[in-house]
Parts: C-alpha cells; structure tokens; sequence
C-alpha cells in the first residue's frame, strides 16, 4: 500500500509540475510523504493524495511546504561562466544594437530559484550601461517555489553562492554582514519575481510582463521533466519569445528536443529565432 502511495504522489507531482523522480528517489518521496502526513495527522495516504489534488487555499499552501522538499533549487552566481561571457560580448550587445528603436528590452530567468541568475544578468547589465541607451529594461524571474522566491526578494547570500565570484565585484554589489553577504538595493530592486509554473499557466503571459521577450534563461529545468513536458514548455517559452530573441538552456535540458522557428545559437544551449540568427550564429 505504501508503495503504490507512493508512485501516486511521484505521479501527481510530475503531472502537477513536470518533474520526474527516477526509481532512486522513492526514498526521499516516502520520507516527505510521511513527513506531511503526520505534519496534517493523517493516518492515510490517500487523503492526504486528495489533499493535494484540491483546487484551494490549503492545497495551495501544501504544494508551495512541500516543493522546497522535492525540488532542488541550488544555484550560485554567475554559473556557467561561458554563457555569461556569451551574454556579456556577444548576445546583449547584438540585441541591443539591432534594436535602436524599440524602448524597452525583458529579460526573464524562468526557474530563478532564490535569485543568483537573475541578479547576476542585472549586475552584467549594470556593468554594460554604455551599451543600454535609454532603453526601459525589466528583469524578471519566476519559479514555481514560492519559499525560493521569497529569499530571493531578500538579496542575501552567504559566502558559497559566491565560489566563481571575483570578490572585487563582491565587494562592489554586496555589503558584509558576519556570515550574510547582502545585495545593493539598486540592483535588488531592478529585478521583478513572481510565481509560476512554466507547465501549467499561461505563456506568454500579459500580466506578469512575460510576452516579447528578448533573453529567456531557462537554465538546468527542463532536465527534470519528461519529454512531453519538455516539448510543451519549449514551445510556449517560444511563443513568449520577440521575433528576435533568445532562449538560454541548459547544456542537458534540451538534448534531442528541437524548436519550430528556434535554431542553435553559438552553442547548442542557445537557441535563437531563425530569420535572425545569422550575426549571433557567426560569432
């Protein structure tokens, strides 16, 4: 009985949000089963099943206790450095110049976890402000969980999240407080968060700003999901996308899984619109 619970909640977390758990985690998804069940003094797994399954406020508030638990959401700033070196020398600074005329430019980190991507793309265009014009720039990040973006919004980070940092630029963005290292307001308020689920709600989507968007990073998600949902997501992130933007990946998340309309940029990873890929796929 325990058993088959438990292939039912991995089936109604991966149908809720795209991720598949492999047969090694069956531990970890026992352990948070049994956790939740004694946390609501429950004596069944299937109503606890019937608790996640509702459409409510309690629902609600269980799925955003326990995808913390689930979901790992490390990250450190600047990762991937060879794809911020990308965005610094070649991405911004093509879109930016071959869109004079238009007055605003989005970037979206979709799966921002608790903030070091997207605070990391604010700092490199605070760093490129010569290149940005009087552009009207709006940084976004969403994640489905909702505790990450919470200690997103804060902007404080200890020591780890700094491990390919060079602390000169520390030292610049952040203020050191004991064990904390905090983010300047200016750069924290430049940034937007909200939640979403990159699977389940509407993308493009008018009311979070998440439509014509120039760069959408989308990095080390998709390697959760399955194929189908995989293929889902990638379409809708690039129906989100401006007829000349960008979608970044991760190296692994889109393996095999091609995009109408996308082609591969100066990496695999980087997947940009066709009929303006020649000046990024040069490069």
């Amino acid at each position: 009985m325990i058993h088959q619970a438990v292939k039912s909640f991995s089936l109604l977390i991966t149908t809720r949000t795209g991720v598949c758990f492999p047969d090694d985690a069956q531990t970890k998804l026992n352990t948070v089963l049994d956790t939740r069940l004694t946390a609501h003094q429950l004596s069944h797994p299937h109503d606890y099943l019937q608790l996640l399954s509702r459409t409510s406020i309690e629902s609600v508030n269980e799925w955003n206790c326990i995808i913390p638990l689930l979901i790992n959401g490390e990250s450190y700033f600047f990762r991937d450095e060879e794809q911020f070196r990308l965005l610094r020398e070649t991405i911004l600074p093509t879109l930016l110049l071959q869109s004079p005329e238009q007055s605003t430019f989005t970037i979206w980190s979709a799966g921002c976890s608790t903030g070091e991507e997207v605070y990391s793309v604010a700092i490199l265009l605070d760093q490129m402000s010569g290149n940005i014009g009087n552009k009207d720039i709006h940084i976004i990040g969403t994640d489905l969980n909702q505790q990450a973006l919470e200690h997103a919004q804060q902007g404080k980070y200890n020591a780890w999240a700094f491990r390919t940092v060079d602390p000169v630029l520390r030292e610049r963005y952040f203020t050191h407080d004991h064990d904390v290292w905090g983010l300047c307001p200016e750069i924290r308020q430049r940034v937007t968060f909200h939640q979403l689920n990159i699977l389940h709600d509407p993308i493009p989507n008018y009311s979070l700003g998440l439509m014509n968007v120039d760069i959408i990073l989308c990095r080390n998600v998709l390697l959760y999901f399955d194929r189908e949902s995989t293929a889902c997501v990638l379409g809708k992130l690039k129906k989100a996308l401006s007829s000349r933007g960008v979608l970044i990946t991760g190296h692994h998340d889109s393996a095999n899984q091609a995009v109408d309309g996308l082609v591969p940029g100066p990496t695999p990873a980087i997947l940009i619109h066709s009929e303006h890929s020649s000046r990024l796929v040069s490069q």
